[in-house]
């Protein structure tokens, strides 16, 4: 049997596998608390993962391109990437799938599994390639916020520094308006 005509009729049973070990890394109460609760509005990074190993397994096992099943490998990479998680760490279940097929597939022959393989490591590569975007992303907002930050102390200490109205100079020891910061 071809490994996508397996992957179609064994496709649960191989989610249920994949979808722990993606959940896997993190502490013991957070994946409790993962794999019980079931509302998408109350539990969404355990939606989010179930929805998009869903849809993975379901374009691989339909053939679809890398770009056709990239929105459901970033929507992992997105909280992964939030959430600080290393490369390694974000992206190591991608490559549990190639066990996970073999764990099921037991005793069955499958045809092609160089081509499985080859599947998952450029699906191991868009989501590489996601989780750098987000990461990116993450970083720009970052040093955004922190400019932002840095203006607004400036202009306070700026307004600090002021000479008061009817007053030759600086006052003692804030530097002058012109400078600021004793510049």
């Amino acid at each position: 049997m071809d490994w996508k005509s397996f992957l179609r009729r064994n496709r649960e049973q191989v989610l249920a596998r994949w979808e722990e070990s993606a959940l896997d890394l993190y502490p013991a109460e957070t994946v409790r608390f993962l794999k019980r609760q079931k509302d998408r509005f109350q539990n969404p990074v355990g939606h989010a993962t179930h929805q998009a190993l869903d849809a993975l397994l379901q374009g691989l096992a339909e053939g679809k391109s890398p770009s056709e099943m990239e929105e459901a490998i970033d929507m992992v990479m997105r909280v992964r990437a939030v959430q600080d998680f290393s490369p390694a760490r974000a992206l190591g279940f991608v490559f549990l799938l190639r066990r996970f097929v073999r764990e099921a597939a037991g005793q069955t022959t499958l045809r092609d599994l160089d081509e499985l393989d080859a599947s998952i490591d450029v699906l191991a590569l868009v989501g590489f390639e996601s989780y750098l975007k987000c990461r990116e992303k993450l970083y720009e907002l970052r040093a955004s916020e922190s400019r932002r930050h840095t203006a607004s102390l400036l202009k306070r200490l700026e307004s600090l520094s002021e000479k008061p109205e009817g007053s030759d100079g600086p006052t003692e020891g804030k530097g002058s308006r012109k400078g600021g910061c004793g510049a």
